[in-house]
């Protein structure tokens, strides 16, 4: 790590220092007092861009995997009969992992194919230049499946993930499915979703949305009632993907919790003089809860949360891009300035709390395990 001043620091002896008092002081320490200098550590991004590894789980699946976010990289088969698109292309939330759904048949039924894969790295000096790698995937396949024409002939069923798995359903989520391949058609008609109350049964009314991040993810959207059983039925024919897959009938059952369950947490932020993001972690500082981006003092508001012990984090987004950026030493760039709550947040179930923070960058560590115990 590194740390460094952009401004030149002048110390001043105090009294007057004359070796000819004394010839051994000559090479002597001398203590000469000053500020105290805080310095903002931190890790350059050096790392140099890479393709870290390639995959092909399945026969129409193929992925690469970089050691960094990936910017623009152009993938082309080496076989020139391949016409364009031959791919459906999926990237993953941090940008390092691309997964090609490959549409063109030939591509897919061929056991072994290369592709040249074209991405941006920087040079010695920093700047930027492309790279070419070549890449072989190759697809397993078992004598018993080359034996089994039977396997061959059915086709698999396109397979339905939820966020419901546990049965339980926050109050303030969505309930979202996620297909194992892209969809290419979805029918309504062939699902049913239903609320139960006492030994009744209602239709539920919804709205089914493609979520636009997610390439293989949809949303399900209602007004949940508290304490409630729900169930959602996907009937064959419900979703299509591009390879013409439907799913076996899949029943997703779960219970909405109670508003009782939750804890709420509103923070009124004072000295904000430019665009800053507002986080809350959690008190390890592994998971992040929300972020808020503010540009003026206000107040934000925490809901939902789970009973335990939270942390809030401020940044100050200098360059406003709606994340922490870090320094660049040879630039003499230093990085963001982050600041922490004076305490922890502790959340209890039905509970509010509230809390003041005149936000200011003075360096203070965040909390120690020794402040944490009291």
């Amino acid at each position: 790590m590194v740390g460094f001043l952009d401004s030149l620091l002048v110390l001043t002896p105090t009294g007057a220092y004359s070796p000819s008092h004394d010839t051994t002081t000559i090479d002597s320490l001398r203590k000469i007092p000053g500020p105290d200098l805080l310095l903002r550590l931190f890790l350059e991004d050096m790392e140099q861009q890479y393709l870290k590894n390639t995959l092909r789980p399945r026969k129409e699946l193929v992925t690469l995997i970089f050691n960094l976010p990936a910017l623009h990289p152009e993938i082309t088969p080496l076989d020139s009969g391949i016409l364009s698109p031959w791919y459906i292309p999926e990237e993953s939330v941090t940008k390092d992992t691309l997964n090609l759904w490959l549409t063109d048949t030939l591509l897919i039924h061929r056991e072994r194919f290369d592709l040249a894969v074209n991405y941006e790295v920087k040079d010695s000096l920093g700047n930027p230049m492309r790279i070419t790698d070549t890449v072989t995937f190759r697809v397993k396949v078992s004598k018993k499946g080359r034996k089994s024409k039977k396997k061959e002939k059915s086709k698999p069923a396109l397979l339905i993930a939820s966020n419901a798995s546990g049965g339980r359903m926050n109050l303030n989520s969505h309930l979202y499915l996620e297909t194992s391949a892209p969809v290419k058609n979805a029918d309504t008609s062939r699902m049913r979703f239903y609320r139960y109350e006492d030994t009744l049964r209602f239709r539920q009314p919804y709205t089914l949305e493609k979520d636009s991040f997610f390439l293989r993810r949809f949303m399900i959207r209602c007004p949940w009632k508290e304490n409630t059983q729900y169930s959602f039925e996907l009937l064959p024919g419900s979703f299509t993907d591009i390879y013409g897959n439907t799913p076996d009938t899949t029943l997703i059952k779960f219970h909405t919790r109670k508003m009782e369950d939750y804890g709420n947490f509103k923070l009124d932020l004072e000295n904000i003089n430019e665009q800053t993001i507002i986080q809350l972690w959690d008190a390890s500082e592994k998971k992040k809860i929300r972020q808020f981006i503010v540009s003026s003092d206000t107040s934000v508001y925490f809901g939902y949360l789970n009973p335990g012990k939270y942390l809030v984090k401020a940044i100050a987004d200098l360059n406003k891009n709606k994340k922490w950026d870090t320094g660049i030493f040879l630039e003499k760039v230093q990085p963001e300035p982050v600041a922490y709550f004076r305490k922890e947040i502790s959340i209890k179930a039905n509970w509010d709390v509230e809390e003041t923070w005149a936000v200011t960058y003075d360096f203070k560590p965040r909390l120690s395990k020794k402040n944490k115990r009291r």
